[in-house]
């Protein structure tokens, strides 16, 4: 029998990718619970955090290798001699063998030939509904005006509670290969044996009013960077490589002449900066110059799933990032911590 699971994105409001992981998580959680495999469409990636540009790099498997991703599906058992609570691993498998990308055109087969669909659903499945075999859509009705992100009310029902899924996403060979360079220079640069990454977010965050502008232009300064490296125990002659949407690199040139830290952005490494060459050009410029078919990269989403891996690379302690962030741990001593927080407004 055959018992299929989508989430539809058409409703869903583009985000980054880092939002779009998080909501892959939920998805895998709801769908697997239910016992069905799952159907991935195409992430909804916004074009805002990638220079309003294009991107050709945009199926999940760009970003995971499902081959090398796992899951691990458990179930709390009591033990009666000890009076505790056990968790008993149910299965383990490869995300490979319970998920698969599709296309449009594949999904349009499964929707229109000979197959039985399941219309869409957005609150609880009921048992009846879900013996059903055949393609069960989640998502808001086509053309309605829910346009309010479907993960947010996802695991809708309690029984998803009982059956807790650890999710481990693996790398690419391409992401793999990418990172072995950086991580070498930075050993081979550093005066201390001690390297660290920085994750230094500028961009529209030290414009836009939402995101406290003159408090994030603080945070990001080279000086401030410096005095939360030294708190957090890296000292000058150390290594660090700046992960950053800022596209004038001289904005760091003092943590090298004036802190004596020995720093690479991804301007350092053709592989990486190749990935973003064509966002500054213009949109013309793009499609025609560069390489002879296709035009100039502008592939931000790719070069942040790359520098992410090389981020947790190294020990938490020196994994510094400008705002705390969920989906990995890092140092607590995050650049926006002496400026927001404990009350604190945005300075207007």
């Amino acid at each position: 029998m055959l018992r299929l699971y989508l989430f539809d994105t058409s409703g869903e409001v583009p985000s980054g990718l880092s939002h779009q992981m998080s909501n892959l998580r939920a998805i895998l959680v709801e769908g697997l619970s239910l016992g069905r495999g799952i159907l991935l469409l195409p992430p909804s990636l916004t074009i805002k955090h990638n220079f309003d540009k294009q991107f050709r790099y945009n199926m999940w498997s760009d970003f995971i290798d499902l081959n090398r991703s796992h899951l691990t599906l458990s179930r709390t058992v009591p033990d009666v001699s000890n009076r505790q609570k056990l968790q008993r691993t149910l299965c383990a498998v490869r995300m490979a063998d319970c998920i698969a990308e599709i296309s449009e055109h594949q999904l349009r087969h499964l929707q229109y030939d000979s197959h039985t669909l399941i219309p869409y659903h957005n609150g609880s499945i009921s048992p009846e509904i879900n013996t059903r075999h055949g393609l069960l859509v989640r998502g808001p009705e086509p053309d309605s005006l829910d346009k309010v992100a479907l993960v947010r009310k996802l695991p809708g029902f309690p029984e998803l509670l009982s059956i807790p899924i650890t999710i481990q996403f693996g790398n690419t060979a391409s992401q793999k290969k990418a990172i072995s360079p950086v991580l070498s220079w930075l050993h081979m640069h550093t005066l201390t044996g001690e390297i660290a990454i920085v994750h230094v977010r500028r961009g529209d965050k030290i414009t836009n009013k939402k995101y406290c502008p003159k408090e994030m232009r603080m945070a990001t300064s080279p000086d401030h960077i410096a005095k939360v490296l030294k708190r957090v125990g890296l000292t000058g002659g150390s290594a660090i490589y700046v992960m950053t949407d800022e596209t004038d690199f001289n904005h760091f040139n003092s943590l090298i002449t004036e802190y004596n830290y020995t720093l690479a952005t991804n301007a350092h490494f053709f592989h990486l900066h190749n990935l973003i060459a064509g966002c500054q050009q213009s949109t013309l410029k793009q499609q025609t110059h560069g390489d002879e078919s296709m035009g100039a990269l502008c592939e931000n989403y790719l070069l942040f799933a790359i520098e992410k891996e090389i981020m947790l690379s190294v020990p938490k302690k020196y994994r510094i990032v400008t705002l705390p962030r969920r989906d990995f741990e890092h140092n607590q001593n995050y650049l926006m911590q002496d400026f927001l927080g404990r009350g604190k407004p945005c300075s207007l």
